[in-house]
C-alpha cells in the first residue's frame, strides 16, 4: 500500500495524510492530483509543496529538484534539507515495518495500521523526538 504524507516546513509536523493506494498503480503526481491539489486549490493561499521528482508535473503547486536551476545556492540547500527532514520522518514510518513487510492481517486494517503510526510518530515529535528544524525564511517566501 501507499500514503502521501506531508510535513509543515516551518514545524516538521505531520499535517497531512493521503491514502492508501495499491502500490504500483498509482504514481506520486497522481496521488498529489487526487488529494492534496484541489485543497492547495480551494484554499487559495499560493502555498507550495516542496517534494521529490516523483511529483514533476505541477509547477504551479509543487517545487522539485529539476526546478533549482538557476537558484542561488543557499535556497537550493534549505529546499534540500526540507526533503531530507521528510526523509527522516519516512524512514520513522519505516521503522514499523507495515509497508516493507508483508502485511499479515486484513487489507482492510492496513489504513488503520498506518495512521495510528503516524499518530505515534507525530506525538514523537511533539514529545522530545522532532525532526530536525530548517530556517525556511527567505524573502522569496513571504508566509515563512
Amino acid at each position: 500500500m501507499k500514503y502521501e504524507v506531508g510535513i509543515a516546513i516551518q514545524t516538521g509536523w505531520i499535517v497531512w495524510i493521503n491514502g492508501p493506494f495499491k502500490a504500483g498503480s498509482w504514481h506520486d503526481i497522481e496521488v498529489f492530483r487526487a488529494g492534496l491539489k484541489p485543497k492547495l486549490q480551494n484554499e487559495n493561499k499560493g502555498e507550495r509543496v516542496e517534494a521529490d521528482s516523483g511529483y514533476i508535473g505541477e509547477p504551479r503547486f509543487i517545487d522539485v529538484p529539476i526546478d533549482m536551476v538557476g537558484r542561488d545556492r543557499a535556497q537550493k540547500r534549505r529546499k534540500d534539507l526540507v526533503r531530507s527532514r521528510h526523509e527522516t520522518c519516512n524512514k520513522r514510518f519505516k521503522q514499523f515495518k507495515c509497508l516493507k513487510e508483508t502485511f499479515r492481517h486484513p487489507i482492510e486494517k492496513h489504513a488503520d495500521v498506518f495512521y495510528a503510526i503516524a499518530v505515534i510518530t507525530q506525538l514523537a515529535i511533539e514529545n522530545g523526538y522532532p525532526l530536525f528544524q530548517v530556517d525556511y525564511r527567505t524573502r522569496e517566501y513571504p508566509f515563512s
